[in-house]
């Protein structure tokens, strides 16, 4: 098998296996003297990288669909519960001048 092809077995492997399996398969591979360690260390750097934007892309994606679907449900963000809040208190305050509350 050349060069080229295990490399993109190993990647598409490495995409389902734990980072725990996938140095397992490195280690194994370099025992076995079947690929030269700096190269499989390369791609599986790179599938790393991959995934971390791959899961930073995600994170946005969803992000975004949730804001989406709050204005859309015309939901209360904390920041102005947090301003409902303090107003509740100033009246409080304002209503009953000798009690103490929270």
């Amino acid at each position: 098998m050349d060069l080229p092809k295990k490399l993109m077995l190993i990647g598409i492997g490495a995409l389902s296996l734990t980072k725990e399996k996938s140095e397992k398969l490195l280690n194994e591979l370099t025992e076995k003297g079947q690929e030269n360690s700096d190269e499989v260390k390369n791609v599986l750097n790179e599938l790393k990288n991959k995934g971390e934007n791959e899961q930073e892309n995600i994170k946005q994606t969803i992000k975004k669909q949730l804001e989406e679907l709050s204005n859309q449900l015309n939901l209360a963000t904390k920041e102005e519960l947090n301003q409902i809040d303090e107003r509740l208190k100033r009246l409080e305050a304002h209503i009953f001048p000798n009690n103490m509350t929270d």
